[in-house]
């Protein structure tokens, strides 16, 4: 039979038990004489400075040996991948189509428009035409006919769209030495069809490449072109990788990382090529430049920040010290965690969860992105140096644990503007040729603070919206920029195309298309004549644009679209409206 006082000498050895973890976790923080750790980065970050660096008397954290970007290019242990450098600068202007005017989140609302633009259509074949062009008349010349190139989108459904346009005018021009691979994570759905990485990489047999074949597949000779979203960016060793093409916003450690891709030596590699779409020359100067010869970390960082975050989430009051200590209790309790303990845990979380959520967007924001902060920060600041707080300690398992209960996200506003602007001009202009000379340069990483930040929502009309685009992305534009999307427009609106397109292939729709254009091109003669002019006389640039305006335009009608010809409005077209597999204007 146990006695009371047995029992009450047992729960003090468990909470002695319970204090023991704990006081072993804070001993464990900071950094230990018996240890040693080293790192070894081309782009070391402020972490890892602090974490693996030296202390000098002023303070100012510095790698403990350097073998710099600079001197590895001088002893030609990589290339220059700086040395060819082309930007061109993309200039568009955007038309609104529907009637009303709607309000949107002006941020949201203008990320839609510039994805609307970089996934349209006509951006992107003209983007590929003049990285295959470049490719075949460049690129496939040099390591003595190796070579290859890596195509660097924004999102993964930019590469699915990017991938099926090079195969597409690779099989019009007949190159039937050149294939292309794409690499991304995941599913990614266009509109109605789902693709994976596998379901897209094939070999000359029809057979499956897999996701762990596909380096050792793009380093022989079949393969030219990789087409990658995030996926590759880092980490990937191709020596025969010779021109990357950059059609995403690049910066800091991420910019460097990504275009050293192409620094590695090989026989016969002696240059490499940058075509960049989307960075300026300067963007990449300031990337590169910190890297070149020294990085530093000014100062360390001040462990005080856990606690300006911790202030900063207590003021939210969505959770309450009991509740945190609870949860603690119950997460360092001395026996075997079980099925029940887990449910106990969530249990001291709901609370909290429910007050998040009936907070404010804004503040669930704030709160969200400080708790996740707090969560990196603290695991960063316990491994260079020793807290030694014991409710610090318990609130970081609490808080990692509520991280993971909050809400995916917060319903905010998604757009569909595709149905609302229309492409009207587009231009694509070379702004830059040549090296970007790095230069040594001051100064060095700041160490991390304790600030929390929030954009207050805004909203603005659909218009204002497009005018900010405009302003930003427009240029002086004439009729020749204007004119690919005009002839689109002219087919798009006539019912006959609309038909064409709907119920024929696409070498069908083209044969058909090729026949007509030189007369519709005819007729738009007197309005453009410059252009047309030069059309007429170089059959390659006839050739080049029928099949850029037919591709894109058997695309858009493709998909079930009818056209307004009074108001000039595109929509997408309802069970109402199509019937019986024939277009039908709006009534």
């Amino acid at each position: 039979m146990i006695t009371y006082a047995e029992m009450e000498d047992e729960d003090e050895r468990n909470r002695k038990d319970d204090e023991d973890k704990l006081l072993d976790e804070l001993a464990a923080q900071g950094m230990h004489k018996n240890l040693s750790f080293f790192a070894f980065t081309a782009t070391p970050k402020g972490k890892t400075l602090q974490l693996f660096g030296q202390k000098d008397t002023e303070g100012i954290y510095r790698p403990f040996h350097i073998y710099s970007m600079r001197q590895a290019i001088e002893e030609h242990f990589i290339l220059d991948v700086l040395q060819n450098y082309m930007t061109y600068k993309m200039y568009y202007k955007i038309a609104k189509i529907i009637e009303d005017n709607p309000e949107f989140d002006t941020t949201a609302g203008s990320k839609a428009i510039v994805n609307y633009e970089t996934l349209h259509p006509h951006n992107i074949s003209q983007k590929t035409a003049i990285m295959l062009e470049h490719f075949m008349n460049v690129t496939r010349h040099k390591i003595g006919g190796r070579a290859k190139a890596m195509v660097v989108t924004p999102s993964r459904l930019h590469a699915v769209r990017y991938v099926q346009e090079f195969k597409r005018q690779i099989k019009e021009k007949g190159l039937n030495d050149l294939e292309v691979l794409v690499a991304f994570s995941g599913e990614v759905k266009d509109n109605d069809d789902v693709f994976i990485e596998e379901g897209m990489n094939k070999d000359k047999e029809g057979k499956t490449i897999k996701e762990k074949a596909l380096p050792e597949t793009f380093h022989t000779d079949d393969y030219g072109i990789l087409v990658v979203a995030e996926k590759y960016q880092t980490g990937f060793d191709e020596p025969l990788l010779h021109t990357m093409f950059v059609d995403k916003k690049l910066s800091g450690v991420k910019a460097v990382q990504t275009l050293s891709r192409l620094n590695r030596t090989t026989r016969g590699k002696v240059d490499t090529f940058v075509l960049d779409f989307v960075n300026s020359a300067e963007d990449i100067k300031a990337s590169f430049e910190p890297f070149y010869e020294e990085t530093v970390l000014l100062e360390e960082t001040d462990p005080n920040v856990v606690y300006d975050m911790k202030n900063t989430l207590d003021d939210f009051r969505v959770y309450q010290k009991s509740e945190v200590d609870k949860f603690a209790d119950i997460f360092y309790q001395s026996e075997n965690q079980s099925a029940g303990d887990l449910g106990k845990l969530q249990g001291q979380l709901r609370p909290a969860v429910d007050r998040y959520e009936v907070l404010e967007v804004e503040k669930q924001d704030i709160f969200k992105s400080t708790l996740a902060s707090f969560n990196r920060v603290y695991a960063y600041i316990t491994q260079v140096c020793r807290l030694f707080d014991k409710d610090i300690h318990r609130f970081s398992i609490y808080s990692k644990f509520l991280y993971t209960m909050l809400p995916k996200g917060h319903g905010g506003e998604k757009i569909n503007i595709d149905d609302k602007v229309l492409l009207e001009y587009y231009k694509l202009e070379k702004d830059f040729e040549g090296p970007i000379e790095l230069e040594s340069t001051e100064g060095g990483y700041t160490p991390i603070s304790g600030d929390s930040g929030h954009r207050e929502p805004k909203k603005d009309p659909l218009t204002v919206i497009i005018d900010k685009i405009n302003e930003k992305y427009g240029t002086h534009f004439t009729e020749m920029d204007k004119v690919l999307v005009q002839m689109e427009n002219d087919y798009a609106n006539q019912e006959k195309w609309q038909s064409y397109a709907k119920n024929n292939d696409r070498a069908t729709f083209m044969l058909l298309f090729e026949k007509d254009f030189p007369n519709m091109a005819a007729d738009r003669y007197e309005q453009n004549d410059q252009f047309f002019r030069k059309l007429f006389d170089d059959p390659d640039m006839m050739k080049q644009v029928m099949e850029t305006v037919g591709s894109v335009l058997y695309e858009r009608l493709k998909k079930k679209y009818i056209f307004d010809p009074k108001s000039g409005v595109i929509e997408e077209a309802t069970p109402e409206t199509y019937v019986e597999d024939t277009y039908l204007t709006k009534k």
